[in-house]
């Protein structure tokens, strides 16, 4: 009985150990931060924070199609059935915000300027291809069978939607709207798998926006390697849909992508909940890190000229602690040598160096802050935004009489989304050990 007893328990322990290989390593699979994703690096550099090599909510999947929608309605049904299939929050927050100026997230909706059956039509207005409304149309009516597709392809159901009904035709069914929306989703990711942009389009988008997409390369490939929301959707509105007035569309549209990212990215219907807090620290790993930048002399060389009148020491000044930030742990044309202004002019002089950098008003992980008011401003770093605590963490510097103000601090989320602080949006942390 004893014998048995621990043979019983050597393979429970086989058993265990087996578990938690595979809860500790998953499988590897495609990341979504393709182009600044080095596996190796990020697992012999001691990063300890971030690692673009993963997803807001922990191993990217496989690409396939989501299985089912979900959300309490077609905005964030397409937001969520972008991130059920392989898309990070950001991703599936830029496709969503195009697709909202496409048809306001209604797969019936007919292009208004053309007679039915003309013109364009869906969830992404299928017409700017050649033929491609006639293959979408196909597709629909393949999956959810020529019956129901006969009933509801049809002009009655092709105009305005409004949120108080889900952004769903009057006369049509929920359970019928989800089948047309799910079946012009799976098509959609389809095609882009196999889209490969003219360089008409690709010409466009990198004078504009300084996006460079890789020859060869599918669109779904490409905007899986970017990390903002309204980069994404910039890039779908040039190399998918090319409309009119292109550049201020596209601007209009990344401002609905950050939007969505705010609204459905924060823990509402997602996999794994708190998509804002993707990338960010906790408030005892901001602490240390901010601990090592203050402890550490050697941090100088990275500050430039910023602080050095700083009667707490260099390393007090908030301007040299957002400069090392940038210098150290960003891909981002920084300042190593001289100050890029005061802590106020500090995020504005990172988008001057860096045009495809994006800014705002809200805050995001590794973002350059900067406050605008008073004779100097003030300027740091967010290390995290807790949508669900309703908080952020800011790394800040102090210019006092020491340097113990340096620290990482809890704030409330509504003090820092405001127009009085301007943002940079960083690739935070994708030079740490080079």
């Amino acid at each position: 009985m004893r014998k048995i007893k621990e043979n019983t328990k050597r393979t429970l322990l086989v058993v265990v150990g087996i578990l938690l290989l595979f809860g500790l390593f998953p499988t590897l699979t495609t990341p979504i931060y393709a182009a600044n994703c080095d596996q190796q690096f990020y697992s012999s550099n001691d990063v300890l924070f971030y690692n673009p090599c993963a997803n807001a909510c922990g191993p990217v999947g496989s690409g396939a199609a989501a299985s089912a929608l979900r959300g309490s309605n077609n905005a964030e049904k397409i937001f969520n059935y972008w991130l059920d299939s392989g898309m990070s929050a950001q991703q599936a927050a830029g496709i969503a915000g195009s697709i909202k100026h496409e048809s306001g997230f209604s797969p019936f909706r007919q292009e208004m300027s053309q007679t039915w059956p003309a013109g364009g039509w869906g969830i992404a207005q299928f017409t700017h291809d050649p033929g491609q409304r006639g293959s979408a149309t196909k597709w629909v009516r393949e999956e959810i069978g020529e019956d129901l597709f006969t009933q509801y392809y049809k002009n009655d159901y092709g105009g305005a939607v409004f949120e108080s009904n889900g952004f769903i035709p009057d006369g049509v069914p929920t359970d019928v709207n989800d089948k047309f929306l799910f079946a012009e989703l799976n098509y959609l990711l389809d095609h882009i798998k196999q889209l490969i942009p003219n360089n008409i389009r690709t010409g466009g988008l990198s004078a504009d926006y300084g996006q460079n997409i890789p020859p060869d390369q599918n669109l779904y490939d490409y905007l899986r390697t970017l990390v903002q929301a309204d980069a994404v959707a910039i890039a779908w509105t040039y190399l998918y849909e090319y409309p009119g007035d292109i550049k201020n569309t596209a601007a209009a549209r990344g401002t609905s992508a950050s939007e969505i990212l705010t609204l459905y990215g924060g823990g509402i219907s997602t996999s794994c909940g708190g998509g804002l807090t993707a990338g960010g620290m906790s408030l005892d790993q901001a602490k240390e890190f901010m601990a090592a930048y203050k402890n550490n002399p050697d941090n100088r060389q990275y500050i430039g000229g910023a602080g050095t009148d700083c009667p707490g020491g260099p390393l007090a000044n908030c301007v040299s602690f957002s400069t090392y930030f940038i210098n150290k742990y960003t891909n981002l044309e920084g300042f190593a040598s001289g100050a890029p202004g005061h802590g106020k002019s500090v995020a504005g002089n990172v988008v001057a160096r860096n045009p495809t950098v994006q800014s705002g008003h809200s805050p995001r992980p590794y973002a350059i802050f900067s406050l605008t008011s008073g004779e100097y401003g003030h300027t740091g770093v967010i290390l995290a935004v807790d949508t669900d605590r309703q908080i952020v963490i800011a790394g800040e510097a102090s210019c006092g009489d020491s340097n113990d103000w340096t620290d990482a601090r809890e704030y409330p989320l509504s003090k820092f989304d405001s127009d009085a602080y301007t943002y940079a949006y960083t690739d935070g942390f994708l030079k740490e050990g080079l």
